[in-house]
């Protein structure tokens, strides 16, 4: 487990083995507990160096175990029979810089850097790459890494490159059963869409658009322009002044292909921000500084739409009064209403007289715990989303399962699913261009291709039209009067199972997003068996469906996407439903769904499924392209506070807080437990800062400051701060990160804050006997498997 502090999980996990944190940290020759069996190593690396420690193990282990490396690439090699391409070029360009430095020189210079003992990092090798050896045989290491926010949050492309190169080279990415390298985050998510042109939208209708700079092609290609040689240390100065420019400019390279909105905000782009279930005060980088920015660009069209005529009270006189007032600003009554159209020109007008006015809306549900809308919306929009009111297709990221979730209750007043609420803004929109006769203009034509699917099915499957939309009549604005499940139906088959086909560059040249999208199997599946599947879903991607003689049917998806290109047989997993047999539970009865996985091989493909071989092969991994990439350092804006303040503020997710703590605010336990702002303190920075638990303190830097009440815990490292990323109706550690970019990919680097404290009170006896302040332990029996 690599982590920067000794959190929860690392704490639980040393506790299930029965051993301390410490013995975990020291390495696995010093561990004695056995309650669970195996062993754990426990690195704590300092904050944004984890692309040098994952170079440092990788080096470790292509010095260590040459014929584990070579075995793996030998295997990726031969699998070209399979149609896999290994890229031998870039692999070279690779381990000329792991031959760069020798091994002492790596470990070294790794322990410098990120603070982990040189046994600690040659352990980490051993544990990823170690074979074993019996009766002759070789038995290579099964390994399994799975990484998170930790480098997603911070430093993002290039400690991932990194570990996707040391997962080539050990076997993790070799396809084998228990191998893998993925996200770890198992909340809900899912997304099909048409991505938006490239910038600027007044042209380049006809290019794609880029949402990273893949490095391993356009590193060569820069230095090939300048004349250079593309060699392994070219390459590796490259990225690192690439990565310098961002720094000193302040402007990401990717800005030109993918721009960053919150830029945008602030530098007084734009008209109009729609937030659609999004809490941007909270869960944006550089959160104070945005909800302030979007604050004041919404105030200046506030004030002008209500200094027009008749939509508003004058806030102020042309004349200064000597002995008297102004009789007429206090005789004047309050403005009527005004109507839906006079708003709009209004609004209109003032977007185009007054500089940096934006006009916001906000598109969700839940109101309290979003200060965008109560501070900043001029246009509220009430939303039927995937709080239970209407379907939702979800995957869970982790296990990569697909699920129908299911309506189980009414929408709250006069709410819609947010695609009718897109679909009927597009159709007005479409409305007006068709009637100033620019309906074959550029936009006019995307605004069809995108929608005019959705409107075809939303009139088809409308029942009745008792409450018919004033500004399009032909369709109701009454939730009742739709089949919305026959709805969602149409969409998943249009716009998810074959949106690439259906949004095919000829169609939409702009790119079109489906996360594990393959049309080819997906299209074979409907909503209605996602349904019969129930929470058990299928696997992604999904390879196809079949239906069996005694009336069940089976949903079939893929295990291991690196297994069916590398190796040819590979495992699928089938779930199969059968309406014909039954289990109950409680009252209900219920069809009986198993699983089973089987091998196949991609020869058994068009005989199951119906589609070539070929066809699966391009949509899975069929090519690794290993390339240098160095540590970098921290860059951006965040570099401007590392040397400047004092402590790392680390944040993330604390597991009391569900997200964003969205509906948070409506549990009073939740709320009587962290009725501030939570900010953990290792004991020796608290006795150093004068700090006592539930004292409360302010944490600040250039970019905001939060206040909250201090938690003195050994889940911190002297140096470090822990913070929660949202709280219920408050915001967290965000008001004090920075609007610093990956200037590859434009991810936003939250996890990089420095900051200073100071204590300004303490909370009150009877508060602080409402919280726990209490050291986290957990304790587990002997052959347990629970925890408290």
């Amino acid at each position: 487990m690599v982590e920067a502090r000794p959190n929860e999980t690392v704490r639980a996990a040393a506790a299930k083995l029965g051993i301390t944190v410490e013995q975990a940290q020291s390495g696995i020759t010093s561990q004695s507990g056995n309650n669970g069996g195996g062993y754990m190593l426990y690195v704590q690396v300092n904050p944004g160096t984890d692309a040098e420690l994952i170079n440092a193990v990788a080096a470790y282990i292509y010095y260590t175990y040459p014929d584990v490396v070579n075995h793996f690439i030998s295997l990726y090699q031969s699998a070209s029979a399979n149609g896999f391409s290994f890229n031998s070029q870039n692999y070279q360009y690779y381990t000329d810089y792991l031959q760069s430095k020798t091994l002492s020189q790596w470990l070294s210079e790794a322990e410098s850097i990120t603070g982990v003992p040189q046994n600690i990092i040659m352990q980490m090798g051993d544990l990823i790459a170690k074979p074993k050896t019996a009766n002759g045989n070789t038995y290579y290491k099964r390994t399994l890494i799975e990484f998170e926010k930790g480098i997603i949050w911070s430093g993002n492309y290039t400690p991932i490159y990194a570990l996707a190169d040391l997962a080539i080279i050990s076997g993790a990415l070799s396809g084998r059963p228990g191998c893998g390298l993925s996200t770890g985050f198992g909340h809900q998510r899912g997304a099909a869409f048409p991505l938006p042109p490239p910038p600027p939208w007044s042209s380049n209708l006809s290019q794609g658009r880029q949402l990273w700079i893949q490095m391993s092609s356009y590193v060569p290609q820069q230095l090939q322009a300048q004349g250079m040689q593309v060699n392994a240390t070219n390459i590796v100065n490259f990225i690192k002044n690439f990565y310098s420019q961002y720094t000193n400019t302040l402007v990401p390279q990717i800005y030109q292909y993918n721009p960053i909105i919150d830029y945008l905000i602030y530098s007084g782009y734009g008209k109009v921000l729609w937030i659609f279930t999004a809490v941007p005060y909270k869960q944006t980088m550089s959160g104070a500084k945005l909800g302030l920015t979007i604050d004041n660009r919404a105030r200046l069209l506030q004030e002008c739409v209500e200094n027009s005529a008749g939509m508003g009270v004058p806030s102020s006189t042309t004349t200064t009064p000597t002995s008297s007032y102004n009789t007429s600003a206090v005789s004047q009554t309050l403005p009527s209403v005004p109507t839906p159209q006079d708003y709009a020109n209004a609004v209109i007008s003032c977007l185009g007289s007054t500089n940096g006015a934006l006009f916001v809306v906000g598109h969700d549900i839940i109101l309290n715990q979003n200060r965008a809308f109560e501070n900043a919306a001029h246009l509220l929009m009430p939303a039927t989303s995937n709080h239970g009111e209407t379907y939702e297709i979800r995957w869970n990221g982790h296990d990569r399962r697909l699920r129908l979730d299911d309506a189980y209750h009414s929408p709250l007043g006069a709410s819609m699913p947010d695609i009718w609420t897109y679909a009927m803004i597009a159709y007005v929109i479409y409305q007006m261009y068709q009637s100033e006769g620019n309906g074959n203009s550029p936009q006019a034509q995307r605004i069809n291709t995108a929608f005019s699917y959705l409107w075809q099915t939303l009139s088809k499957y409308m029942m009745q039209n008792s409450q018919p939309l004033s500004i399009a009549p032909s369709y109701s604005e009454n939730y009742y009067d739709y089949d919305w499940f026959s709805i969602y139906n149409d969409l998943w088959t249009y716009y998810v199972a074959n949106g690439p086909v259906n949004f095919s560059s000829s169609v939409w040249p702009y790119g079109y997003f489906v996360p594990h999208a393959f049309p080819p199997g997906w299209s074979q599946i409907t909503l209605e068996d996602l349904k019969m599947a129930r929470t058990i879903g299928v696997q992604l991607p999904i390879l196809g469906k079949t239906t069996n003689a005694d009336g069940s049917f089976t949903l079939w998806g893929l295990v291991n996407y690196a297994e069916p290109v590398i190796h040819g047989k590979f495992r699928v997993e089938g779930v199969t439903v059968n309406p014909n047999q039954s289990v109950t539970v409680g009252n209900t009865s219920i069809p009986l769904i198993t699983r089973q996985v089987q091998y196949i091989t991609l020869d058994d493909v068009p005989s199951m499924f119906g589609y070539s071989a070929d066809t699966l092969v391009k949509a899975v991994i069929n090519g690794f392209n290993p390339f240098p990439v160095p540590y970098v350092g921290i860059f951006g804006y965040a570099s401007q506070l590392q040397s400047k303040y004092k402590y790392w503020a680390n944040n993330g997710r604390w597991n009391i807080i569900f997200q964003s703590g969205w509906t948070d605010f409506q549990v009073p336990e939740i709320v009587q437990r962290v009725p501030m702002p939570i900010i953990e303190i290792s004991a020796q920075d608290a006795q150093a800062e004068g700090i006592n638990n539930g004292d409360i303190i302010q944490v600040y830097n250039d970019y905001g400051s939060l206040d909250g009440i201090a938690w003195i815990s050994n889940t911190v490292t002297p140096g470090q701060l822990f913070i929660a990323m949202a709280f219920e109706v408050k915001p967290g550690a965000n008001q004090v990160t920075t609007p610093t970019v990956d200037p590859t990919t434009d991810n936003q680097m939250v996890k990089w804050s420095w900051v200073n404290i100071k204590k300004i009170g303490t909370l009150p006896q009877e508060m602080l006997e409402q919280i726990t302040l209490a050291p986290v332990e957990f304790n587990v029996n002997s052959g347990s498997s629970s925890s408290s």
